[in-house]
């Protein structure tokens, strides 16, 4: 069980608002019991070698290597690892849920559940852990994959992306990765998307704009004006205020410098133009926008 979380150094008026929220729209709403804090995490015994293999000149890749017992799995196989950790205790913090998950704890929890898997093959884990700070873990057999950054650098474009037919309410459940995902599951409905498609739809907020794609957050090509006055592109990807989930992924491109935050607006964008789309499991894939799906899927 995770331990019990420390006393909170952020403002009272920070705390009054998250208070609101939780007693106003997450207690009113659901039951504590009736979702539990996600993480979707990529094990790969290929892992570092292969991520530094394709990580831009200017990045370093380092992180923080926990080191196991004897015969255990080293946290820098499990990609973003760091990362999960951190969004996994905000989210405690968030729903008020009195309980944090420390590094070593995870990965000892994580090394227990692949205990009897073929742990040379690459693995999906959900990591799931409740109100009452029990911690779940199911596990599932995932592409294996060779440069988790490919969408960075290839022009091949491998995923079909729509546009969902009707807006998204924002919600700390769109911010926040639970296991509390029916508007996912709505959005890919709408536009008859199943499991193992490679296609996705656009989820955009009542005010018009984008919040990210049904399983993964989402970038677009922009321009804009550099300081030597230069009409430059980059990648832009919607900020968290228009409420897109705070993804792992996404968290580790914006901190190097590989995308910027930027509002998009539905009507700003265009079928044909490129998109990369980004989570935790599959690493950076390119989409193309498409009016409609085409009628054959592989």
């Amino acid at each position: 069980m995770p331990n019990k979380r420390p006393e909170p150094t952020v403002s009272a008026e920070h705390i009054a608002v998250a208070n609101s929220v939780q007693n106003d729209y997450i207690k009113g709403t659901y039951n504590e019991e009736d979702f539990q804090i996600l993480s979707t995490m990529r094990y790969d015994p290929t892992l570092p070698a292969s991520l530094s293999d394709h990580v831009p000149k200017n990045i370093s890749g380092e992180t923080t290597v926990l080191k196991p017992s004897a015969g255990a799995i080293a946290s820098d196989k499990f990609f973003l690892f760091d990362e999960h950790v951190k969004r996994i205790n905000f989210s405690l913090g968030y729903f008020h849920w009195d309980y944090e998950l420390s590094a070593q704890m995870l990965l000892d929890k994580l090394n227990a559940a692949l205990e009897v898997e073929d742990v040379s093959k690459s693995l999906k884990l959900r990591v799931m852990i409740g109100n009452d700070g029990k911690v779940r873990i199911e596990i599932h057999p995932t592409p294996e994959c060779d440069n988790l950054l490919a969408g960075l650098t290839t022009e091949l474009t491998l995923w079909e992306v729509g546009i969902d037919k009707n807006p998204t309410d924002v919600t700390p459940f769109t911010s926040l990765k639970t296991t509390q995902r029916d508007h996912y599951d709505q959005s890919r409905k709408n536009s008859r998307i199943e499991v193992g498609m490679k296609r996705d739809v656009i989820i955009y907020n009542p005010s018009k704009y984008v919040m990210e794609c049904s399983i993964s957050n989402v970038a677009f090509v922009r321009k804009h004006e550099n300081a030597a006055g230069e009409t430059v592109e980059r990648w832009v990807t919607p900020p968290l205020v228009c409420g897109c989930i705070c993804g792992t992924m996404r968290s580790w491109l914006l901190k190097n410098g590989i995308m910027e935050e930027e509002p998009v607006m539905v009507k700003d964008i265009r079928v044909g133009e490129p998109v990369l789309m980004f989570n935790a499991l599959m690493g950076v894939v390119k989409g193309k926008i498409v009016a409609e799906f085409s009628e054959s899927e592989a």
